[in-house]
């Protein structure tokens, strides 16, 4: 059954029953699906067609959640406030129907524009700064370059996809484009495009069928466990220090998992779709032992994450595919199941309770983080 928004004022108090619900279900699935019911009941969430006009409420509703998130933005164990809003808006992305929203869908737009404005004006000296564009695509900046991982901008969602004007702005703010895996949702030909216009390098699986003559200029970096490869950036002026790991989701996907090192020595791992039970764990397991890892970017749904992490040993876990309104909702994991995955979960491999110690950030569409590497971080 489908919904419509009614009587913004009474998200007020919605807020305040999640405050209680996180606290007394616990954070995952079940605090999310009691919080849905409460939603419903208090009014804000109505049975009724998906046709109907949703009004101010919805937007009313969401701009509640965005300055909630404005208020206390992504930070590694975040305040019960920012959980409240997490858990509130994974509640209204849980309809079948979210992404044919208007007010999802200016929620959305909002977000990335405000992104891309922040990211036109900030200059970073040290450290990095992450921003979360959509699904599993990121934006990583440090002094000596600017990488981005999986970019897409959701054209399988008419009218919620970020617009072509807005992904040149992102595309022109990169130096590199690296695509994991073939599927729609990791990569997109028209981002792929707009690099390779600008001479940029785009590195993808061979598996990535774009049409030529783009499929010409793709780089295929040969995957080998734990092998530096040299990637030319700022028309040869730079490079960075890449290793593409073989990885896989399922037996017939490749799907590359990219460990990037920027020339001021800030590294980033990002997973893209990784799912191997088996044989990928040899070289998970050891990639600490060869390359420290400033970040990791996994995909929160990535088999047995605590001994991902493990392996990887990060400095900081940001996690991605959080949301991806192309799913249907049995596959769209929410943002505090990343939570639930840190102190240990059993669903997608794992033992119950058996975690990972590492700093963990969840971030939504269009926020950022800055990172900083320890002082006694050896390089």
């Amino acid at each position: 059954m489908s919904k419509r928004w009614i009587n913004p004022p009474l998200f007020v108090a919605a807020l305040l029953c999640a405050a209680l619900l996180v606290w007394a279900a616990g954070i995952g699935d079940d605090a999310l699906s009691t919080l849905h019911r409460a939603l419903t009941q208090t009014g804000l969430l109505l049975s009724g067609p998906r046709e109907a006009a949703l009004g101010d409420g919805a937007d009313d509703a969401l701009r509640v959640v965005e300055a909630g998130l404005a208020k206390f933005p992504p930070v590694p164990d975040p305040r019960s406030e920012r959980l409240n809003s997490l858990a509130t808006l994974d509640a209204i992305l849980h309809d079948e129907g979210a992404a044919e929203r208007p007010a999802v869908q200016q929620f959305f737009h909002r977000r990335i524009e405000r992104a891309v404005a922040q990211m036109q004006r900030t200059r970073v000296q040290s450290g990095a700064t992450v921003w979360q564009i959509y699904n599993h695509g990121f934006v990583v900046r440090t002094k000596s370059a600017t990488v981005c991982f999986d970019l897409v901008r959701a054209k399988y969602l008419p009218d919620f996809a970020i617009s072509e004007d807005l992904m040149k702005k992102i595309a022109d703010q990169c130096d590199a484009l690296f695509v994991s895996h073939v599927h729609a949702d990791h990569a997109e030909s028209f981002v792929a495009q707009c690099l390779v216009d600008q001479g940029k390098p785009v590195v993808a699986p061979e598996q990535v069928g774009y049409r030529e003559p783009l499929y010409s200029h793709i780089v295929h970096l040969r995957p080998v466990a734990h092998k530096v490869q040299r990637l030319p950036i700022r028309k040869q002026s730079a490079a960075l220090e890449v290793v593409v790991y073989p990885g896989h989701q399922g037996a017939e996907i490749d799907n590359n998992v990219t460990l990037v090192t920027t020339p001021d020595g800030i590294s980033i791992a990002h997973t893209g779709d990784q799912w191997e039970r088996g044989a990928d764990f040899e070289w998970i397991d050891d990639v600490a032992k060869h390359f420290r890892v400033d970040i990791l970017l996994p995909n929160d749904w990535t088999y047995d994450i605590s001994r991902v992490v493990r392996g990887f040993n990060p400095a900081l876990v940001i996690p991605g595919h959080e949301n991806e309104l192309g799913h249907s909702l049995e596959k769209r994991e929410s943002y505090l199941f990343s939570f639930q995955r840190k102190v240990g979960s059993s669903r997608f491999g794992g033992s119950e309770k058996v975690g990972y110690a590492q700093p963990l950030v969840v971030m939504v569409w269009g926020e950022s983080y800055h990172y900083e590497p320890a002082p006694t971080a050896q390089r």
